[in-house]
């Protein structure tokens, strides 16, 4: 025990304000102080994640049954924080733990047990992706900020289990002192240390898959027992932050295939194709019919080979592609009407000119002239529009999947955001 007091935590620095009322929204009785818990005669302060394990170690002995789940819980988070490995096996002993947690407490308890929960699980997530952004990134001002958020969140939520597993007043002199586990001035942090083994984008780049898989695993733990778990802002929140990460890289998958096939000059020409298409369009079309392009095609339809111009075709735009697409198709069908419209002015000089008296030459020679012209009109749209519909049907050749591959994904993206909203409070 004298060791312990050798022993620091430094804090985990600012909290954003929505963590912090988060965090406030567990409530700690009043009649414990913030920390109180068996020291020496000096205060310990906690200021590393091996410490904070030991320290709870020491709270776990005396805790009650269902704080000892919660301590054992937050142990195993803290295992995975400091893992070289970027691992999730804590999802599945959480909810085991969470189980027996919830059968120990009290019912007046419970929401207090969940609430813990929440935000265990949400300062987990959040250091792992520390470690993602910094192993990617380790010179970023982001990085660096987030590992110092990540700090402080975990900081309150030590508080917490402290002030629940502790019995009344404490039983030491001093109080314990948590602070910055994550950033412990005067020496490597440990986000920084772990994230220093990764040295090469190829690793980096694993470090982001396996970070991305531990999230769709939280989302398939989350769906499953949403019963255990209990409404959350804080999980609603969490999910609502990833569930954009998971799209992106389901939305990767689906179209490696596609654009692994498609070259620099595919894009290039694409980007050619929606400019001739815009041109036949807004030549043909009048200023109520050419209406849903606006500013698309100068600003979506470049979107289609902007990755290309950046030489980095496996970023196509899905979206932008399938808009542009619908756009197109929606301005030639409502030229069509226009055309048929058109055929019917024509029928109906038709049978104005057979009205005339052949007596009345003169009107008679004025009335084949509007239809000559009618004519000439039509037959120039016509084959307008047919090099339009041609020139759709080799932009939609290009990407003959990109239709199945959008609906795939909204199919995705509306399952995770009924995850999402199964928390909603």
């Amino acid at each position: 025990m004298a060791n312990m007091n050798k022993i620091s935590i430094k804090g985990l620095t600012d909290t954003l304000h929505a963590v912090s009322e988060a965090a406030e929204s567990v409530v700690i009785p009043k009649s414990k102080k913030p920390v109180e818990v068996e020291t020496t005669e000096e205060s310990d302060v906690i200021d590393s994640v091996n410490a904070a394990s030991q320290w709870l170690g020491i709270i776990r002995e005396s805790a009650s049954p269902a704080m000892m789940q919660v301590i054992t819980t937050q142990m195993q988070m803290l295992d995975a924080i400091a893992s070289p490995a970027m691992t999730g096996m804590f999802i599945d002993n959480m909810v085991a733990c969470l189980d027996k947690a919830l059968a120990a407490s009290p019912e007046e308890q419970k929401g207090q047990i969940r609430e813990l929960y929440s935000h265990m699980i949400q300062n987990t997530v959040f250091v792992l992706e520390c470690k993602m952004s910094y192993a990617q990134d380790k010179a970023s001002k982001e990085a660096t900020h987030l590992i110092e958020t990540a700090g402080t969140m975990m900081e309150n939520t030590l508080t917490t289990i402290a002030s629940m597993a502790t019995p009344v007043g404490g039983v030491g002199s001093k109080a314990v002192k948590i602070s910055n586990v994550l950033v412990k001035q005067g020496s490597q942090g440990l986000v920084q240390a772990v994230s220093s083994l990764f040295t090469s984008k190829r690793e980096a780049a694993k470090v982001k898959d396996d970070f991305t898989q531990i999230i769709s695993d939280l989302f398939d733990t989350l769906d499953k027992y949403h019963n255990l778990f209990g409404s959350s802002i804080i999980i609603n929140g969490m999910l609502a932050k990833y569930k954009r990460l998971l799209l992106e890289k389901y939305t990767e998958d689906k179209m490696r295939p596609v654009t692994s096939r498609m070259t620099i000059s595919d894009f290039q020409h694409a980007a050619r194709l929606t400019d001739e298409l815009s041109d036949v369009l807004s030549s043909m079309a009048s200023t109520n019919v050419f209406s849903s392009l606006g500013k698309i095609v100068s600003t979506v339809a470049h979107a289609v080979a902007d990755s290309a111009i950046r030489k980095k075709a496996s970023e196509m735009d899905l979206q932008a592609f399938c808009q542009l697409y619908d756009s197109f198709s929606n301005d030639i069908e409502n030229l069509k009407v226009q055309l048929r419209e058109e055929e019917t002015v024509l029928m109906n000089l038709k049978q104005e000119h057979k009205d005339i008296s052949f007596l009345k030459f003169g009107m008679k020679k004025e009335s084949l002239e509007k239809i000559d012209s009618q004519l000439e009109v039509l037959e120039n749209k016509k084959r307008e529009l047919a090099d339009a519909e041609a020139k759709l049907r080799e932009l939609k050749d290009m990407f003959p999947d990109a239709k199945a591959i959008k609906e795939a994904v909204d199919a995705y993206e509306a399952k995770l955001t009924g995850i999402e909203l199964k928390y909603a409070v």
